[in-house]
């Protein structure tokens, strides 16, 4: 009971590791880094590069809602979008 091994806040084996986030020079890069983990969702680089894409995406389908076909590519940002938030609905 008596142990003189320091505990709380200020041990040094609870600190949390940070996670190095490289920045994502694709769409499919940015894609697999918010896919892998939390940190990588989180980031905000990634988050913009998805963010744009999916606007991008996004204005084809208005242009052409009834027509438009998505690239595979296209189709996974979007999927991983529709986990996150959904879309207006298209008539």
């Amino acid at each position: 009971m008596g142990s003189s091994e320091e505990v709380g806040p200020s041990n040094k084996n609870d600190a949390v590791p940070v996670v190095e986030i490289p920045t994502p020079k694709t769409v499919a890069e940015a894609l697999e880094l918010a896919r892998d983990s939390p940190e990588g969702a989180a980031d905000l680089r990634v988050r913009e590069m998805l963010e744009t894409e999916m606007a991008r995406i996004w204005a084809k389908i208005e242009a052409a809602p009834k027509t438009y076909v998505m690239t595979q590519a296209e189709f996974a940002v979007f999927n991983y979008h529709g986990s996150c938030e959904t879309p207006n609905n298209i008539d």
